[in-house]
């Protein structure tokens, strides 16, 4: 399928000699323009609008890279496709600089013209047309197995199929397909949180797969602590598994990357999942042998105050003792600090086996989304989202900070995060105490009741190795995309309420994780 009537500018002091190119495109709906000299070229170019230039480089008066340079003022965004006798490298290179489409060297044939009309005019088209299929197959694949029995690993499997999908069709599916997308996306939450209830209480009491948040220190950090080497923890607050795709291929550059994942336990917060995972324990343990932190830690104010102490008990119980008294431990939110950090590392970073830094930048982004315009509006959907994240750190001082540091040898950096977050977009009302948290994706109180559907209600709180509080002795977790709003004063609260990516409930995009091992490619290669 061609563009009807798309208009070229062929420009080329030998014109005469490329009739057959021309009549042969005029066949195939292109209309075509020739030109014999650069300056005839310019001025057409500004008497009337073209989709596409062909521009021989070997001309008298304007050769084809001065009229480039011409053509780059009067229109920087039209494609240009240089035609030349010439292949020398240096000539390549300076006309890539001066940003051609694409470079052809005579003679071409009718073929190779067409092939490049398709590239750069139709490929738009093109690509639409494959992201329609293969979201099909997308569909198929995930739906088929969505009848079959699954394992935690199946889950993120499907999960990380969706992902990628994602992040390679988003620009180019259409608002047909999107819907499309944005259902099945539903129907694996669906599914997904019916596997939670059904298995979730024999992870907690079984030590097989899936890593939780308590063992991702001891599974994914630890070994490397027990040969001998440094090791650098990086904890990105609310990071999504796309997200860090989308940073990987940065890091890809420096860095080697091993690729895992791990499940966060429930409710998926700092409070909960984050604290998890620098003690090593599940909340219930936490709350029975720090009792001291625990009543700080419930305050939504000083949720992670204790990550180092956490931390350092953890390596304590693991016989890390070398560990345990040389923990370098940062929280990074003034990004002014990376700079004097980096300073402190070349001196001293022989001093420490194991570093941890937490990054809150995402996390605070999700949140102050709720309340900024500003945010909302250059991160409407999970895609946009995304974009800001990736924007952010490639002017992070973390970026900075993990280019630093791969220049150093024999360093290991595992880099995670504590719990996704979830855009959600429909309500759930739910019945609760007067006292109860006031969480949009969990919350604890009692007499806690919803539709099954859109929520989980915990009973025994124990049972899910959460402590249990007199006063709040139950809790709700809301699945897919729903968020937890009360029947009393529901519609105004529905007026005012925008979708936000918030977290502390049930579904993939929240509980499954990734973990990242990373080397210098320098110094392993």
């Amino acid at each position: 399928m061609t563009i009807n009537k798309a208009r070229i500018l062929w420009v080329d002091d030998e014109i005469d000699i490329l009739t057959a190119h021309i009549r042969f495109l005029n066949k195939r709906g292109y209309e075509v323009d020739s030109i014999n000299n650069g300056h005839d070229a310019l001025y057409h170019l500004q008497k009337q609008t073209y989709d596409i230039i062909f521009l021989d480089q070997a001309m008298p008066g304007l050769d084809g890279l001065e009229t480039l340079e011409e053509i780059r003022k009067i229109n920087p965004q039209i494609p240009v496709v240089m035609i030349t006798k010439n292949e020398e490298e240096h000539l390549m290179a300076e006309a890539i600089g001066k940003e051609i489409n694409d470079y052809l060297t005579k003679p071409v044939n009718p073929s190779q013209i067409l092939l490049v009309l398709k590239k750069l005019l139709e490929s738009k088209n093109i690509k639409k047309n494959l992201a329609g299929k293969n979201f099909s197959k997308l569909f198929k694949d995930i739906t088929d197995r969505l009848e079959t029995p699954l394992t935690s690993n199946d889950w993120y499997e499907i999960y990380l199929q969706i992902t990628l999908f994602e992040l390679e069709m988003s620009q180019i599916m259409n608002d047909e397909i999107k819907e499309s997308f944005h259902g099945l996306i539903e129907t694996c939450n669906e599914y997904f949180g019916h596997f939670i209830e059904e298995n979730y209480l024999t992870w907690l009491e079984e030590q097989k797969q899936p890593v939780l948040s308590n063992k991702v220190f001891s599974t994914f950090v630890s070994p490397f602590i027990k040969k001998g080497q440094k090791v650098i923890m990086m904890l990105i607050d609310c990071l999504r598994l796309d997200q860090w795709y989308a940073i990987s291929e940065i890091l890809s550059e420096y860095f080697n990357i091993e690729q895992h994942h791990y499940y966060s336990i429930l409710p998926t917060s700092t409070a909960y999942s984050r604290n998890s995972l620098f003690s090593g324990l599940l909340p219930i343990d936490i709350y029975s042998r720090y009792p001291q932190y625990w009543e700080v830690l419930k305050d939504e104010r000083s949720v992670n105050k204790y990550e180092k102490e956490l931390l350092r008990e953890q390596c304590l119980r693991l016989g890390l003792d070398k560990a345990q008294e040389n923990i370098f431990y940062l929280k990074i939110i003034n990004e002014e600090k990376v700079e004097g950090l980096i300073k402190h590392y070349e001196k001293n970073i022989h001093k420490y086996q194991l570093s941890a830094f937490v990054y809150n930048f995402v996390d605070l982004l999700s949140h102050n989304r709720s309340h900024s315009d500003l945010i909302r509006e250059i991160s409407t959907d999970e895609s946009a989202f995304r974009s800001v994240t990736v924007s952010w750190f490639q002017h992070s001082g973390m970026y900075t900070l993990l280019k630093h540091l791969s220049e150093m040898k024999d360093i290991c950096i595992v880099l995670t995060t504590d719990h996704g977050s979830i855009l959600a977009r429909k309500p759930s009302k739910i019945i609760a105490s007067w006292n109860a948290t006031s969480g949009l994706r969990y919350k604890f109180g009692h007499a806690l009741e919803t539709k099954p559907k859109e929520a989980l209600v915990i009973k025994n709180l124990t049972q899910f190795k959460l402590p249990k509080e007199e006063d709040k002795p139950e809790c709700i977790l809301a699945k897919s995309d729903y968020y937890l709003t009360y029947n009393i004063g529901f519609k105004n609260f529905i007026e005012n309420y925008k979708p936000s990516f918030i977290h502390g409930g049930i579904s993939l995009q929240e509980m499954i994780l990734p973990i990242a091992v990373m080397s210098s490619k320098k110094h392993n290669a």
